[in-house]
């Protein structure tokens, strides 16, 4: 009798653990979005959905919101509409990440919200849904005031690959002002239409160091050799960051060019891990390049 007491209580002491585990999804769908965007705005740091560095991990919220999949999309798409802007915000990136198709419309119209931010959440969900009803709006967010909309909606014609994007894009490349200029070489890296190679050649030469960063980077991923003496420049460069520098390396070891071979060698001794690890794999890389081209040539 003791016995099945016993059992009884640890049973029940399991029920209270599971329920405190899996009792979340036992919420509507509507309960459990509006709990996530509680949790996303409460998270130290908070700045967007896709752009955090903090404990709680942002990645298990992600989840949660891909967990719920379509159920979650009405909730999201009313909470566009949402007073506090950081709601909003958080509204546009998961239904990005939903890739939720019927939530065009309204993420179009997000593209006119008062607040930068929630307007590049929008532009970047767009993108990531990727459906051209979003071209025109997204072409006319490149004149937005704000910083970082034009690069966001930059990017976003670029996912969505339609190719009417290229000319405006090498137009605003060859006149547009300094950031427009950089947005649309980054954009034009994206799309890798044969028609852009030449412009962006040409922004090499640019004045500014970001616009022909921007550029040798996306003539790089388009595997064209002439971007390596700007790519080991700008490694060099000390205004250029360690995320740009990872990539550099990463573009001097996919395009195989000998010339980088120093470059990446001093990188080992650099003083951030990544780019030291992208550097290393990299000098693999035109290692293994060498020892095909000698054994095409010995044989």
């Amino acid at each position: 009798m003791q016995a099945r007491k016993m059992k009884i209580i640890v049973l029940l002491g399991l029920l209270v653990i599971a329920m405190g585990a899996f009792g979340w999804w036992w919420y509507s769908p509507k309960e459990q979005v509006r709990r996530l965007v509680r949790e996303t705005k409460d998270l130290p740091g908070f700045d967007s959905l896709f752009d955090l560095s903090m404990s709680r991990s942002p990645e298990k919220i992600d989840k949660d919101f891909l967990r719920l999949g379509n159920r979650a999309v009405p909730e999201l798409i009313e909470l566009l509409e949402h007073p506090d802007w950081r709601t909003r915000q958080i509204a546009a990136g998961a239904l990005g990440l939903l890739k939720a198709r019927n939530a065009v419309q309204p993420l179009i119209n997000a593209l006119n919200d008062p607040d930068d931010l929630v307007r590049q959440a929008a532009a970047g969900a767009l993108g990531e849904i990727g459906d051209p009803a979003a071209f025109e709006p997204l072409i006319s967010c490149l004149n937005d005031k704000s910083a970082k909309v034009p690069f966001v909606a930059a990017e976003a014609l670029g996912l969505i690959g339609d190719k009417r994007a290229v000319i405006l894009l090498v137009e605003t490349l060859r006149s547009g002002g300094l950031s427009l200029r950089a947005y649309s070489a980054t954009a034009l890296g994206v799309l890798r239409d044969p028609r852009s190679v030449k412009p962006l050649l040409c922004a090499l030469e640019d004045k500014d160091r970001w616009v022909r960063l921007e550029a040798a980077l996306s003539l790089g991923k388009m595997g064209y050799s002439e971007a390596v003496p700007t790519l080991m420049k700008e490694f060099h460069n000390v205004s250029t960051g360690w995320i740009d520098r990872r990539d550099v390396a990463k573009l001097l070891g996919e395009l195989r060019d000998p010339r980088a071979e120093s470059v990446l060698k001093k990188a080992l001794s650099g003083n951030h891990p990544e780019v030291q690890k992208a550097a290393a794999e990299a000098l693999s890389k035109l290692r293994d390049s060498a020892e095909n081209l000698s054994g095409d040539v010995n044989h």
